[in-house]
């Protein structure tokens, strides 16, 4: 069986954006969603659905140069990732579910954190108690499948169950309340669906 190829290991060049401390390379995603997008990559291999470490919030934040920076992290295949090799998202983006998300009132399992300013170890402490609250940690430094969006203003963890509902997939970005179809009839179908029942539906119901 031949082992997948990993697009950052080696990178290519012309991706390179720059480094992102010692440990993470900063990267142009090479299949864009919104532009700009990043990839902030872990130099060496490491686990995608690993718990995440002190150090990668260090790295992440150093793109969070802008308070419309949105960055988002698909732990697992069944949370939208599609590559296993460590990397966390960063766009600029509007968010439409941002009022939905303050107030509390998502009709899934979640963990929500609130932030004046953003530090990584305050964030680190945050994403850990998410963990423990959530159940996600396997105790052996696997995590179950979830998704982190991450704004200056806060940090929302989400469980994933299944990473698609009739063929439309779902990532952490789909949480901003943002949806990226391949077919009109794609559309057609997630608007009589309901984008909230269809994320209710992509992670655990309360």
């Amino acid at each position: 069986e031949t082992p997948q190829a990993n697009p950052f290991l080696p990178y290519e060049p012309s991706m390179y954006v720059g480094e992102a401390g010692e440990r993470h390379v900063c990267l142009l995603n090479k299949f864009p969603v919104l532009s700009p997008h990043l990839l902030i990559c872990s130099k060496t291999f490491v686990s995608q659905s690993s718990r995440l470490c002190k150090v990668d919030f260090d790295a992440w934040l150093l793109g969070f140069d802008d308070s419309n920076v949105l960055g988002f992290y698909n732990s697992g295949p069944l949370a939208g990732a599609s590559q296993p090799h460590r990397h966390m998202q960063v766009v600029k983006a509007e968010i439409p579910l941002e009022s939905v998300i303050n107030s509390g009132s998502l009709p899934f399992r979640h963990c929500l954190s609130l932030f004046s300013e953003l530090k990584s170890a305050d964030l680190y402490q945050c994403y850990l108690n998410a963990l423990d609250s959530l159940a996600l940690d396997d105790g052996e430094g696997e995590c179950l499948p979830y998704n982190i969006l991450l704004t200056a203003r806060w940090m929302l963890v989400v469980p994933r169950t299944v990473n698609n509902i009739e063929g439309v997939f779902a990532n952490a970005l789909n949480y901003s309340g943002r949806f990226l179809v391949k077919r009109p009839e794609q559309l057609r179908w997630l608007r009589q669906y309901g984008i909230m029942r269809y994320l209710t539906e992509c992670s655990v119901k309360k």
